[in-house]
């Protein structure tokens, strides 16, 4: 969101004549800022994740209200690094579900930010949303899948990065967060947020093609802590 809230300041600075610039602008800024608060609310509530539990506030949300809030988001990351971006919804006939709008914009936000992150300037990343048949009657299910054609990761670096973040504990996570402990690299690569996907999250995957030129890696974990590691496509 602060890089966000930045790009759109640059854009307004370049037209201080252009009234409907500035509007976009500001509208911009005000949605990315209404965004950073509720993050900043959540790292200072860290109790929730020390204890291993988040509380879900399930409300009304429109899923392509989400898409268009995470495009304004990081259309100044996408814009600095001259990427490409696609968004799109496959199969969905239900765009209007009851979830936690904020854990799900921070896990999206956070999966973006590292897609970008990693991704060489002129790169694309591309996010999708899918239905799937629900498995309990009243209650949908969807895919989110986050996709870029940046550097990739290696299976020994899936194991020591992701692993590391999915099977730790919430008290020893936190810690090393609070501690500045990066000698492995977990909290610089990937953060707070990215650990809170596998909090609320049924079903994480990773697909990787390596930057070695390697295997293709697909890595699963289940909300149970259970993961498998095979020979992706």
């Amino acid at each position: 969101p602060i890089t966000g809230i930045r790009g759109m300041v640059q854009i307004a600075d370049r037209f201080p004549n252009d009234a409907k610039k500035q509007a976009e602008c500001r509208a911009k800024i005000m949605r990315s800022s209404d965004f950073l608060l509720e993050l900043v609310n959540d790292v200072l509530d860290m109790s929730r994740i020390e204890s291993g539990k988040i509380h879900l506030e399930e409300t009304e949300v429109s899923l392509s209200d989400v898409l268009h809030d995470l495009k304004t988001i990081i259309s100044g990351q996408i814009h600095a690094k001259q990427l490409e971006l696609y968004m799109d919804a496959m199969d969905v006939t239900d765009e209007d579900v009851y979830c936690d709008k904020t854990r799900l914009n921070q896990i999206l936000l956070n999966l973006l930010s590292n897609a970008i992150k990693f991704t060489p300037a002129g790169g694309t990343v591309s996010v999708r949303v899918r239905q799937l048949a629900g498995k309990v009657r009243g209650c949908g299910q969807y895919e989110f899948r986050i996709k870029d054609n940046g550097i990739g990761m290696t299976r020994e670096e899936l194991e020591k990065y992701i692993c590391s973040i999915a099977l730790s504990g919430a008290l020893d996570f936190v810690a090393k967060y609070e501690n500045g402990d990066n000698s492995n690299g977990i909290i610089g690569h990937f953060g707070l947020g990215f650990y809170s996907s596998f909090m609320v999250s049924d079903t994480v995957e990773v697909n990787t093609l390596s930057y070695t030129g390697g295997p293709a890696v697909h890595w699963v974990c289940n909300e149970a802590g259970e993961y498998e590691i095979s020979e992706g496509d």
